[in-house]
């Protein structure tokens, strides 16, 4: 499913970004904001970032992003999918244009991706085919991330509006579930540490100039407490 740079005003339902895989990008997590993406550079629990080049141009008009190996995809308010390969120009491809504002996105170890609003839906950048795998039980508040191979997802249940981190299963939609209750968080972020490891966070809506990283201990369903506070609107 950018960050770092200049404080700005942004809906609070922009997902933020996961990442995934090569290289220096195998150990980096970036977040965005609506006009952004930002690459983190301090660590796990540390807000220092830098400001990424979008390889598509000025655009203020981002919603989620998502990262594989040296590749960087992001959806738009408007529907679309973009993608470019970071630091190369030239690379920039519009792969889906017109299609629904997904919120939520990420990509598993093979490079498929997912992308989710009140429905899912799975991308392959290989063949270029969107498939639509249905409604869910659950709806999107910020975005997914894969752990252990399963797919998560920051949420909300319609029912009742608890939000949590849910289960989906995209074999069996209907056979989702809640993994654990959390507070309402608008995006989850994957960051990688040495020895092929990763710390999990959720981010937290504070107010138009922060965004909360809380982490989370996804093994025993624990909400561990806030890391560190990005001075941007993610």
């Amino acid at each position: 499913m950018k960050i770092v740079r200049t404080l700005l005003r942004i809906t609070p339902f922009i997902a933020l970004l996961i990442l995934s895989a090569h290289a220096i990008y195998s150990q980096s997590a970036y977040v965005n904001t609506q006009d952004g993406i930002f690459k983190l550079t301090g660590g796990p629990g540390n807000s220092s970032s830098i400001s990424v080049d979008n390889g598509c141009g000025v655009d203020n008009n981002l919603l989620s992003i998502a990262v594989f190996k040296d590749t960087i995809y992001y959806t738009t308010w408007s529907g679309e999918l973009k993608r470019f390969k970071a630091g190369v120009p030239g690379s920039c491809e519009v792969l889906i244009d017109g299609g629904p504002p997904f919120n939520a996105m990420t990509i598993d170890k093979n490079g498929i991706i997912y992308m989710a609003t009140q429905e899912l839906s799975r991308y392959n950048p290989y063949t270029k085919e969107l498939t639509n795998l249905g409604p869910m039980p659950f709806f999107s508040s910020g975005d997914m991330i894969f752990y252990k191979d399963k797919l998560f997802l920051a949420g909300f249940d319609p029912l009742d509006w608890s939000s949590g981190i849910f289960e989906i299963n995209p074999d069996n939609l209907g056979a989702s579930k809640l993994y654990m209750s959390t507070p309402a968080f608008i995006g989850l972020l994957s960051h990688p540490i040495p020895c092929g490891k990763s710390r999990y966070f959720g981010l937290s809506y504070f107010n138009g100039y922060h965004t909360e990283l809380v982490e989370l201990d996804l093994e025993n369903k624990l909400v561990t407490g806030d890391a560190s506070s990005l001075q941007m609107d993610i």
